[in-house]
Order: C-alpha cells, then sequence, then structure tokens
C-alpha cells in the first residue's frame, strides 16, 4: 500500500483486521474529488461510500464497479441505521461546525461491532507542521499564524484557527457512542515519520512525556 497516504493504510490495517464482515466502508469528508474512496475501493471486495459538503457538482451520484460519491452534509447523513461497517474520518473533523453532532451521525450510521479510524491536529502542540512536506517557510508562517491565536486566546476551530482538537476533548466526544478508544497516535507518528524525520527527534517526539506537546496531531480506533 506504498502508493496511499498513510491514513489510508493505518485505517485499512485496523478495519481489515478487526471488523468482520467488513462490507461497507464510509469516508466522511472525501474531499471535492473524491481521491481516497476510488484508492480504497482499489483494495479490498467491499462497497466504498464517501461523501464531502464541497464534493465538485459533477461527481455528484458518480459510481464505479464498486464506489459511489455523494454531495452530503456529515451533521445530516442521508444513510439508515447501522449501515457501514468502519468509516474513516481523517483530518475532517476540525473543519465541522458541530463537531459532537459529526460524532453522532457517525456512530449512528455504523453497526454495532464497526470501528472508526479518526485523525485531527494536536490542540496541544507546541509547533505544527513537523514532518510535513511543505516548505520551511510556509512551515514558519503557519506557525507563526497559530501563535497569534494562541497569544489572543483564540487557537480553537471555532474561532477560524486550524486547532484540532487536544486527546482529553476528542475523547470526550468519542466515549458517548463507542465502547473502546484506542489511542494509536504513537504507533501512526512512529510508521509514518521513521524515514521522514532524523532519529534522535522521532525519539523525542514519541516519548510518552513529550508526546503530548510536539505531536503534530492525534489518532484514535474507536470500536462501536
Amino acid at each position: 500500500m506504498e502508493d496511499i497516504h498513510f491514513g489510508i493504510r493505518m485505517f485499512l490495517e485496523y478495519a481489515m483486521t478487526e471488523v468482520q464482515p467488513l462490507t461497507r466502508i464510509l469516508v466522511a469528508g472525501c474531499g471535492a474529488e473524491g481521491r481516497e474512496v476510488i484508492d480504497i475501493a482499489q483494495r479490498g471486495a467491499f462497497e466504498v461510500v464517501g461523501f464531502d459538503i464541497a464534493l465538485k457538482p459533477e461527481l455528484h451520484q458518480q459510481r464505479g464497479t464498486n464506489w459511489l460519491l455523494l454531495n452530503a452534509d456529515v451533521l445530516q447523513l442521508p444513510f439508515e441505521n447501522c449501515f457501514f461497517d468502519a468509516v474513516l474520518y481523517y483530518h475532517v473533523i476540525e473543519h465541522v461546525p458541530n463537531p459532537a453532532q459529526s460524532i453522532s451521525e457517525l456512530a449512528r450510521v455504523m453497526r454495532p461491532e464497526g470501528g472508526m479510524f479518526i485523525g485531527t491536529p494536536n490542540r496541544a502542540r507546541l509547533v505544527g507542521y513537523i514532518g510535513s512536506r511543505t516548505s520551511l517557510r510556509k512551515k514558519i508562517t503557519r506557525n507563526w499564524v497559530e501563535w497569534k491565536y494562541r497569544l489572543r486566546g483564540r487557537f480553537r476551530n471555532e474561532c477560524g484557527a486550524h486547532a484540532g482538537f487536544t486527546e482529553k476533548e476528542l475523547d470526550a466526544l468519542l466515549r458517548p457512542y463507542f465502547r473502546e478508544v484506542r489511542w494509536v497516535t504513537r504507533d501512526y507518528l512512529a510508521r509514518k515519520y521513521q524515514h521522514r524525520l532524523p532519529n534522535a527527534f522521532l525519539r523525542l517526539m514519541l516519548w510518552q512525556p513529550t508526546l503530548n506537546r510536539i505531536a503534530p496531531a492525534i489518532y484514535a480506533w474507536a470500536k462501536k
């Protein structure tokens, strides 16, 4: 799976190992072009549905052999209860105006024993965009913008910042709907950045006492 982004790779590992049968997958917030949906559909004998409120109009209801794209809102999903086996909610929740309602809706359309892989920026981070492939200049600019929000006490999604959530905040959103919430941030970062960051810095980032402040994002696997 080297040709897909790491979030999809981790999601499929968990879903294919821990959710049986795995026949229907939902990609919540698949972007304007739905590329993630097609990438996932090519890697298994399951049906994949992806939606995004910003999906290009011409792609709405476009179908492939085992995939479907829809223009839909995560706060009001057009699916029956318990319809999907697994959900990918990857770096989307920080853009949603009502995060708690989005979790409630995704849990509603997921069957019992189903699983969801969720990722979001770490609001407790001191520095962002670590390991990002963007230029150093852009990293400095983006961190400067984030620190201006922090200094004004406005480093929150609803204030316009690309803040994300702390682990405690996201955990509180997930627990009412999922019987198990497993934090996999350390494993995700270790595997994703093992060849992209200096070993000494990677060890520092993954050290438990500093992980919460250095990790650029947080990740969880939640079982219903």
